[in-house]
């Protein structure tokens, strides 16, 4: 499936007759979302985009956000869906901030934040449904 965007372009041009022809934009056909980093595929953006409950800055005092699921198992499906629906969000209010995903099988769902002075706090998400493991690190997050 792809996302169409209009992108600006210079307004009025001429053709190869000599008539006006007005550009409103062109299309983006990619598939994905590019950032610095990594590229997300724009199903995953559109659900991130609606989420708002992750749509304000984390406190300074939070170094590093690193979610650990496994990519296939039943027990990690709520905490793969919390990424589809959440990432770009955070990352879109919090572009300096480390958030690591680490996906590897039979891997127990797991969020590990580290907030200065090295102090480090984790919550187990293993069969929790994708609702649940949003207030879960909300939790974690302002503790």
């Amino acid at each position: 499936m792809f996302e169409y965007t209009a992108m600006p372009l210079a307004g009025r041009q001429k053709t190869q007759d000599g008539k006006q022809s007005y550009s409103i934009g062109k299309i983006n056909k990619s598939p994905f979302l590019h950032s610095a980093h990594n590229q997300v595929p724009l199903v995953v953006a559109r659900g991130l985009l609606l989420d708002m409950s992750f749509a304000k800055a984390f406190s300074p005092a939070l170094r590093e956000i690193r979610i650990l699921c496994s990519q296939t198992g039943p027990a990690s499906a709520g905490t793969r869906q919390f990424i589809q629906n959440n990432y770009l969000t955070i990352k879109q209010h919090n572009p300096d901030l480390p958030v690591m995903i680490r996906e590897a099988t039979g891997t127990p769902a797991r969020v590990f934040a580290r907030f200065e002075k090295g102090l480090e706090k984790h919550v187990e998400l293993e069969n929790v449904p994708a609702k649940e493991v949003e207030s879960q690190i909300m939790k974690l997050l302002q503790a």
